[in-house]
């Protein structure tokens, strides 16, 4: 059986290079270290394939623990960037499987506390969902998340959200506040249900909307000459097209 003769060996700073009588081998520390290296040791095509194999998922398993130590991944998104770097799956399934031994990645874990997070951001359960979803957490886990939420929780932060939609849709007249209310936290996941029962803890507040949209429409006729401008600004004020119209139209 042929078989090469380890001739030299230079350590450096990032890596251990490798001589033999017709070529040189560049490794990592740890490989060098796991098959036991030295001076003059003989390998055969077999160890030399072995080292090869070891020393390039060393490697990417040392990748895929520089990601981890830098940002939160799902397993499913942790795969994609080492598909995208063009590891070999053999190694990608090792280092996944290394991951989840020693509890270096987990997709329950992440998405119990990626779900405070979005709780905090006024998403409602079927936001939530979909969510975790794309981001490849399974089925499995995302009903154990779901049954976890505290009810109470994400209530009262409905009923917050309600509250800072009321004061953004200042402008608007009730029936189409809460037309708008509504959308915006269907669009977030809320269910209809718990949307309706938020709206009955929350008085909306109402404006003269007639008056306001008059007394504004005056200041703006008082700056501004062309009727461009002044349909712009109080659009800006957050009054409808149609409603703006009106106002313009009984002036004439």
């Amino acid at each position: 059986m042929n078989q090469k003769r380890i001739t030299d060996i230079h350590i450096l700073k990032k890596k251990i290079v490798l001589y033999f009588n017709d070529e040189k081998l560049e490794i990592n520390p740890n490989t060098f270290t796991e098959f036991n290296l030295y001076l003059n040791k003989l390998l055969s095509k077999s160890d030399i394939d072995k080292i090869i194999a070891f020393d390039a998922y060393t490697k990417d398993l040392n990748y895929a623990l520089n990601l981890i130590s830098k940002y939160a991944y799902t397993s499913s998104k942790l795969k994609k960037k080492l598909i995208a770097k063009k590891i070999k799956d053999t190694n990608i399934n090792m280092i996944m499987q290394y991951l989840k031994e020693h509890q270096l990645i987990d997709d329950l874990g992440f998405a119990l506390s990626y779900v405070d997070t979005l709780i905090r951001r006024h998403k409602g359960k079927n936001f939530i969902k979909e969510r975790l979803r794309e981001l490849g957490i399974c089925e499995n886990d995302i009903a154990k998340v779901v049954d976890h939420i505290n009810p109470d929780i994400i209530f009262g932060t409905l009923v917050d959200y309600v509250k800072k939609l009321d004061q953004q849709y200042a402008k608007k007249d009730v029936i189409d506040k809460k037309n708008k209310i509504i959308n915006n936290l269907l669009r977030n996941g809320y269910s209809l249900s718990e949307i309706n029962q938020a709206l009955t803890k929350v008085k909306l507040t109402s404006v003269n909307y007639e008056s306001a949209i008059k007394k504004d429409y005056a200041k703006f006729k008082r700056l501004y000459d062309d009727k461009t401008k002044i349909m712009n600004a109080l659009r800006r004020k957050g009054y409808s097209y149609s409603k703006i119209k009106g106002v313009m139209e009984d002036e004439l």
